[in-house]
């Protein structure tokens, strides 16, 4: 968190910041933000942009989050998102700024496009068909290819099952089904030819990659399937296979007619060069050792070794060691039985060291004598198997961004049907897996009231092409009602033909509410009257609206009684509690606790206390006592009837409420002292005016014809009245000076001890039958003080000693110094003040009926007294003495 001025200058920084840019407050005071946090060559960009926003031609900026470069204190650049909020404090206008780093996730954000579009053009610009399933065997995603090759469109196969579409050649059911059941159980890939049924009726052959997708358990999610039309390659291979077939033939007749046909045996071996040179296809003759006798010219051109180089070694020499057991054990097996071999894959050594991926079959021709040997056909299939990895770990990136997303993530097609969900999506609409969304119109999840927007919002992307970022209200599949922020985009295929969406969505439900909840808080503290009763009884009522609460309500002990007011009974207010011993507000001020509570703090025995939560039976429960200077006077108190999760913003919408009655409490404190000095004024003045009218009248009409002994009298009353009111006059005019720190110190050297003195000789002249002691403990020394300030004070401390103690009883005055400065000490024995109002005594205005403790009758005496000890850094306490009475101690500290 930042706070900077109209100017730009850094006012505070707190720990997370100053963590986040490297630099202490205290150093960052005063500088220019742009300065201390922005790359040079942004700076000026950022301080116009500044401004711009100070001067109110940038209004748009302030409540939304901004991305900017930053850099710390050792010049490291990061990605910075600010959120702005201006605020003013005694007319001057600040801007708060709350900060993160986002460096890593606008990386990942990054990452996760271009992943993503990677993806849609792998997947929309394959040459191959790409289609999968889940465990249900419903198709769930198909591209282009698939519905070229078959005919049918997207509709016509999504969301069906692949068995029962009839696409499938019944004779190849067997197989299918053996596949699947070896993928779902976790096998790692299988590959089938397999026949097709087009629209059209005709047949194609498909050689069919299946690929398991496990979900986060380990457990087969789905099946992603590639298949490349092998149709016009099988008939060719049948044709080749033919053609050897009746090659064999005409070599086994030729070799019979060897010495009749040697020129038409000739004119064969001359063809079959030509092909075998000519081709992309390696051929091969082994003996039964695996030893190569013979290789097709086009081994020069496919692995760069010549004939002569590799013939007499074994085949198995240039297999790559993890592949030769699968290779031995394929062919051997296989070989013995006759015939061809299954296709097999494995790495073939180049002469320049690296390994080719090849693709071979075998036939065991070692009982033909014109052969005798094994025949290999092998086909280097490096750049597929290499387009096949990557597209793989392609779809491993996008499949793991989108699940790790924290926002949803949905495909949908043109007509909104939901094509893919990650998981954020489940958890938004609160559904268990894919197939209760799959499917399913995204309408079906949106607000009955939003859908015309909605499909408006539909139509005009794919009309335009346009980008959207809308607010919409989402209904779970529990009922319950979430706000979402949508950003969704058109998606198109290689043709740039508009083929669905792509949608990411937030929930904003918990800032939506904030931002509510602020606004109503705002209202609220506007709406506040002159009576601080009024005011705290419709904080209550917001309050409980803010936090969607059953019931709010407010306790508070003032005056000696304790009163309450409940949002269920408005009209009635404060309603005093004669026995709140069965009040749960009462109950927590009671436990003295000061945090935020909730039930989980509680002992539920407390809750049944109280009538109110014994009706409602709540489920959990926010409260917070309220504190003026420390001491607790009140409590705030939710009751919720459903289970709750508070969270940070519950929390700070009930430490506002708090403070919002503290300030309240606070102004009803103040305009009771207003109400206790008027009345105590009024009682004060009533005296020695009356005197002065009385007075005043009568030397008005019989002053001529007075004896002047009387007449001295009357002329005394007058002067002690006067002086009383003067008295009264100046203890205003000096708290007036206090209030408007106007009340100033002249400091001396004075000797502690003196002072004592003079102020006993100052009473001793005053109170000429009351006895004072003075006792010295130590050395006092002297100290830097104002003398006369502190005359004053020590004479309002012995003059409330002398008022309320008794006649008889001594004063005493004590001294004693140690290394820190110097305690001075005032005893009597009178009769004491209570516990709870020994620091209520120094209040202004402030009577405690049973011990006056202050020696002017407006309440200001022991306020001017602990005014002046705390000017001069001092401390002035009460504790009671021992036997009776009380100790008034002074701490002046030594400079």
């Amino acid at each position: 968190m930042v706070c900077v001025d109209g100017e730009g200058r850094i006012v505070y920084l707190n720990p997370a910041a100053e963590a986040l840019w490297g630099c202490p407050t205290m150093e960052a005071c005063g500088k220019d933000m742009a300065g201390l946090m922005v790359p040079e060559d942004r700076r000026d960009q950022f301080r116009r942009a500044f401004r711009a926003m100070a001067s109110g031609a940038e209004n748009g900026v302030l409540g939304r989050r901004h991305r900017f470069p930053s850099i710390n204190r050792d010049g490291d650049p990061f990605t910075a998102e600010v959120s702005l909020t201006s605020i003013s404090h005694r007319g001057e206008k600040y801007y708060l700024a709350v900060a993160r780093d986002v460096t890593e996730q606008q990386r990942v954000e990054e990452s996760l496009r271009e992943a993503q579009e990677r993806y849609r053009i792998l997947h929309d610009n394959a040459r191959f068909a790409v289609f999968t399933y889940d465990r249900n065997l419903v198709l769930t995603t198909i591209n282009r290819v698939v519905t070229d090759l078959l005919g049918y469109s997207e509709e016509e196969l999504l969301g069906k099952n692949v068995l029962e579409l009839g696409v499938l050649h019944p004779d190849d059911y067997p197989r299918v089904a053996a596949a699947m059941g070896q993928l779902f159980a976790g096998h790692p890939a299988t590959r089938e030819d397999l026949r097709f049924f087009r629209k059209d009726g005709s047949v194609i052959i498909a050689h069919v990659i299946g690929v398991p997708v496990m979900d986060e358990r380990g457990e087969v999610r789905e099946i992603i399937n590639i298949a490349h039309d092998v149709t016009e390659q099988r008939r060719l291979e049948e044709e080749l296979e033919d053609h050897r077939r009746r090659l064999e033939e005409t070599v086994k007749e030729r070799t019979r007619e060897l010495n009749e046909t040697l020129r038409e045996l000739d004119r064969s071996e001359r063809y079959f060069r030509a092909l075998t040179e000519n081709t992309y296809d390696l051929i091969a003759v082994l003996d039964e050792g695996l030893r190569i006798r013979y290789l097709s010219p086009s081994v020069k051109r496919i692995s760069g070794y010549a004939l002569e180089e590799v013939q007499g070694m074994s085949g198995l020499d240039f297999i790559h060691p993890d592949d030769v057991p699968s290779v031995v054990e394929r062919f051997t097996v296989q070989l013995r039985s006759g015939g061809v071999t299954d296709r097999a894959e494995f790495r073939w050594r180049h002469k320049d060291g690296s390994y080719r991926w090849h693709e071979a079959v075998a036939c065991n021709l070692l009982d033909d004598p014109a052969v005798r040997g094994i025949v290999v056909n092998a086909r280097d299939v490096t750049e597929r198997r290499e387009a096949e990895e990557r597209l793989r770990e392609s779809e491993e990136r996008y499949r793991s961004l989108v699940e790790t997303s924290p926002d949803s993530i949905v495909v949908t097609d043109l007509e909104g049907r939901i094509t893919m969900a990650n998981r954020a999506t489940l958890e938004i609409l609160g559904c268990r897996d894919q197939a209760e969304l799959v499917g399913h119109n995204v309408l079906e999840f949106i607000a009955p009231e939003d859908h015309a927007r909605a499909l408006e919002s539909m139509r005009t992307p794919v009309a335009e092409g346009l980008y959207r970022r809308e607010e919409y209200v989402l209904v779970r599949r529990d009922g319950k009602r979430r706000w979402v922020e949508i950003s969704a985009s058109l998606l198109r295929d290689a043709r740039e033909r508009a083929t669905g969406f792509i949608a990411i969505t937030r929930d904003i439900t918990e800032s939506k509410r904030v931002r509510s909840n602020l606004e109503l808080l705002n209202r609220t503290l506007l709406s506040l009257g002159h009576d601080p009763m009024e005011n705290i009884a419709n904080i209550v009522l917001s309050g409980r609206e803010m936090l969607d609460a059953r019931l709010g309500r407010y306790g508070r002990a003032r005056s000696g009684r304790f009163e309450s007011f409940t949002s269920e009974l408005p009209k009635e207010g404060f309603r005093v509690r004669d026995n709140p011993e069965d009040d749960l507000c009462y109950l927590l001020l009671q436990a003295g606790l000061n945090a935020p509570i909730s039930s989980k703090d509680l002992d539920a025995a407390l809750l049944e206390k109280d009538p109110d939560a014994r009706l409602l039976n709540p489920r959990e429960i926010l409260a917070y006592p309220v504190h003026i200077k420390g001491k607790p006077v009140g409590c705030l108190c939710f009751l919720f009837a459903e289970d709750r999760e508070f969270t940070a913003a519950d929390i700070d919408i009930l430490l506002m409420l708090g403070r919002a009655v503290a300030i309240e409490e606070d102004r009803w404190d103040h305009q009771e002292g207003l109400r206790e000095f008027v009345d105590i004024a009024s009682h004060e003045l009533r005296h020695p005016t009356a005197l002065l009218s009385g007075y005043a009248q009568l030397l008005k009409e019989q002053g001529g014809q007075m004896e002047e002994p009387v007449r001295a009298e009357i002329t005394g009353a007058l002067v002690s009245a006067a002086d009383r009111l003067a008295e009264i006059a100046d203890g205003l005019v000096r708290v007036s000076l206090l209030e408007r720190d106007r009340f100033t110190v002249r400091r001396s050297r004075q000797d502690v001890v003196e002072l004592a003195r003079r102020a006993l000789s100052e009473m001793e002249t005053r109170f000429p039958d009351r006895i004072f002691r003075l006792h010295i403990k130590g050395e006092s020394g002297t100290c830097s003080l104002d003398p006369l300030r502190v005359h004053e004070l020590l004479v309002i401390l012995l003059d409330n000693a002398v008022k309320f103690s008794p006649t008889e009883t001594e004063v005493e005055v004590e001294v004693e110094a140690d290394p820190g400065g110097v305690l001075l000490s005032v005893l009597d024995r009178g009769k004491g003040v209570r516990e709870e109002n020994r620091e209520r005594i120094f209040e202004r205005f402030y009577q405690e009926e049973q011990a006056l403790y202050h020696s002017e009758g407006l309440g200001l005496g022991l306020y001017l007294a602990r005014r002046i000890a705390e000017a001069h850094g001092g401390r002035l306490w009460h504790e009671p003495r021992p036997g009776g009475g009380s100790i008034f101690r002074l701490y002046l500290p030594y400079p």
